[in-house]
């Protein structure tokens, strides 16, 4: 950590102080992190210079790239004073690196993409015999897949991951792509052992696809922070036969492998990603539109318009088709589909204080030219401790947006996160009971 002056530490201690008393409860349980601040002002004054001078920064300027080495972005604080805006976050030596061209693709997301949330959707292309008797989605005879991109991240890293890690859960789930849990139950290995138990003979078509099961972001006036994170694997039923003949309105069924699959995924999500680092990746920038679609809702103007309109993003070519990986025997069969959803619901709440965290960010700062810098932060129940949470929001379409959530989770049977969301917009609107 960098010495700083007297006054810097004087100011950082009162800084610390507030924290804890914030949270109205002792230092019993609570840990101190090291946390990382990273300058866009800075960060765009040194790429505009390494193009101006014809060099690769990308190559030569690893911590400008990767964002001063932030893996676990958690805020994003505004200082109109400087005219800057300074991303939050932890280190992980374990955890995959994020890249100053994957933010930017977020913030492009949220702010020139607007039309849907930025992700992946990997669908069935119908057989002429499909199309013939007049099915599209549920298609048991199709052979390839359209990939289409949303949020404007097609030919992007973000593009590329959201695809890599659609491919490798529809691997994991018919057991082509071993990992090293042996908790995790492939959903082929559900399906074979429903027919040994059941004797149903069954073609079945599923979507598994990434969400974000808890992914909130609360706005305090020039502060956006990163309350809750938790991503899981969503499923649905496209088309189904049993004993040769077609399953109607199987799109409205529940499909019991399907769902056990999806559950034991989510439960060892940890444990798959420290084996298959895509998934790690995916979790992180996942967190970054998070943050990218709070900042639409801060009360400082945010200097975007370099990041926006001029930064030049690297190319990485993205597919617009595949095939479809399947599996059959004589008695069972597998047709899945997929995608990647980066959501997030951005709360703008009345009151609420985050002025300790931004006093610490920016008292920290060993001058204005530091493009990377460190500070200390409490935490508690892995969480930044430093922000006061009020009891309401400033709009009541913002609660029916956590409703929402809650409700399709617990259609979902996501069952935990579903009462979290529940117990989120009760919180906010406790006037709902």
């Amino acid at each position: 950590m960098r010495w700083i002056t007297r006054r810097r530490q004087i100011s950082l201690f009162v800084g610390l102080w507030l924290i804890l008393a914030m949270t109205g409860r002792d230092a019993l349980g609570q840990e101190t992190k090291t946390f990382v601040a990273f300058s866009m002002k800075v960060a765009q004054a040194q790429v505009q210079e390494a193009e101006r001078r014809g060099e690769d920064f990308r190559r030569k300027r690893p911590d400008l790239f990767h964002l001063g080495g932030i893996t676990k972005p958690w805020a994003v604080v505004a200082d109109a004073d400087r005219g800057d805006w300074i991303v939050v976050g932890e280190r992980g030596p374990k955890a995959s690196v994020l890249t100053l061209d994957d933010w930017v693709v977020a913030l492009r997301a949220r702010f020139v993409h607007v039309e849907a949330d930025p992700g992946v959707t990997i669908d069935a292309r119908p057989s002429a015999k499909c199309l013939k008797a007049g099915l599209r989605q549920a298609c048991p005879d199709a052979t390839d897949e359209d990939v289409r991109f949303f949020g404007g991240i097609e030919n992007t890293h973000v593009g590329q991951v959201c695809f890599e890690a659609d491919l490798l859960i529809k691997r994991i789930a018919l057991a082509m792509e071993p990992v090293p849990v042996r908790e995790l139950k492939t959903y082929l290995g559900l399906v074979m052992e429903q027919f040994r138990k059941a004797g149903i003979r069954r073609q079945v078509g599923s979507r598994f696809s990434f969400y974000p099961m808890v992914n909130r972001v609360n706005v305090f006036g020039d502060v956006v922070l990163l309350e809750k994170f938790q991503i899981g694997v969503f499923t649905e039923v496209l088309h189904a036969e049993a004993d040769g003949k077609p399953v109607a309105g199987a799109a409205g069924l529940t499909d019991d492998p399907s769902e056990a699959f999806s559950r034991s995924f989510n439960e060892h999500y940890d444990a798959v990603a420290a084996a298959r680092p895509i998934l790690e990746t995916l979790r992180g920038l996942t967190r970054l539109a998070a943050l990218a679609k709070g900042l639409r809702q801060v009360d400082a103007r945010m200097p975007l318009e370099y990041y926006l309109q001029s930064y030049p993003v690297a190319l990485v070519a993205t597919p617009k088709e595949k095939e479809i990986p399947t599996t059959t025997s004589q008695n069972v069969g597998v047709q899945l589909s997929g995608g990647v959803t980066i959501a997030a619901l951005a709360t703008r709440l009345k009151g609420g204080d985050a002025s300790a965290l931004k006093g610490l960010v920016l008292a920290s700062r060993p001058s204005e030219a530091a493009l990377t810098w460190e500070f200390a932060v409490g935490t508690r129940d892995g969480q930044v401790a430093s922000v006061r949470l009020p009891a309401q929001v400033s709009d009541a379409t913002e609660v029916a947006s956590v409703f929402s959530r809650a409700l399709f989770l617990h259609q979902k049977k996501h069952y935990d996160a579903a009462i979290d969301a529940y117990g989120k917009a009760l919180t906010l609107a406790p006037d709902l009971v």
